[in-house]
């Protein structure tokens, strides 16, 4: 399918990135449609797009792309007044094609791409993965095309396997973003900024992309160094919740050991 234009629904951190890196890599962008005019006209200006707050598609587009608050997926997919032979895209890691109206004309899909985004920084696209499903050939050739100019790595995979991933996907970033935040916490309390860990975490991340986070797990849990641990503690007192927490990841990684060398 030739794609003759792009609409992207939602002006927020990933419909931003999305839409800024399709329009460097050639696709004409249409319309940048959100829940207000600034944020619309925002993304809007890097593109040299149209933009608006309804959702109305232009004529001009064969593609939308949903990228708004999973609670808002399944009102904003049965409002959509699109052309009836256009694919309609949303990026949720969670939700699968459930969310698109059961009498919709559109082709639909989903293109989910598995990175952090912040607005502060943009993610080099290129290297990031997209996991998707279409219902037909149609919507699965538009997202086999957009995956492969955006970035090269695409893995079509079903609506469990996906929710699955995005639940390890909080572990793997949004579990280690709060960690480095309490970590900040307790070290600025030393007068230490949290850069100071900056080589250890990159160590820590290489290690563990290199032989394997089961193999590279260092610390006083992994030894179950009891003496440390009670030490630690002890200077987690009045912190309730930093404490509960040591303790259900230090009891997770003793139980982790544990049950693989029983294995």
């Amino acid at each position: 399918m030739s794609i003759a234009g792009i609409t992207i629904i939602g002006a927020g951190r990933v419909g931003g990135a999305l839409a800024g890196a399709l329009y460097r890599n050639g696709y004409s962008v249409d319309m940048i449609l959100s829940a207000t005019v600034e944020s619309a006209r925002r993304v809007a200006s890097v593109t040299g797009a149209g933009y608006g707050t309804g959702y109305i598609i232009p004529e001009t587009s064969s593609v939308v792309i949903i990228s708004v608050p999973d609670r808002m997926l399944e009102s904003v997919a049965a409002a959509l007044d699109v052309r009836a032979d256009a694919v309609v895209l949303h990026t949720a890691g969670s939700y699968g094609l459930e969310v698109f109206p059961a009498e919709h004309k559109y082709s639909a899909g989903v293109l989910y791409p598995m990175q952090t985004f912040s607005g502060v920084r943009e993610p080099d696209i290129k290297s990031v993965p997209f996991f998707a499903e279409g219902e037909n050939q149609k919507s699965i050739s538009v997202i086999s095309e957009l995956a492969t100019c955006l970035s090269g790595r695409l893995f079509m995979m079903d609506t469990p396997g996906r929710r699955s991933l995005h639940l390890a996907a909080v572990f793997a970033c949004n579990f280690v973003n709060h960690m480095l935040d309490a970590a900040g916490e307790i070290a600025g309390e030393a007068g230490v900024d949290v850069a100071v860990f900056e080589s250890l975490v990159k160590e820590t991340v290489e290690k563990a992309f290199s032989i394997g986070p089961d193999k590279s797990q260092t610390g006083p849990a992994v030894r179950n160094d009891t003496i440390t641990i009670k030490k630690h503690r002890e200077l987690l007192t009045g912190r309730d919740m930093l404490s509960e927490v040591y303790d259900v990841v230090t009891r997770s990684i003793i139980e982790r050991k544990i049950n693989r060398e029983n294995e």
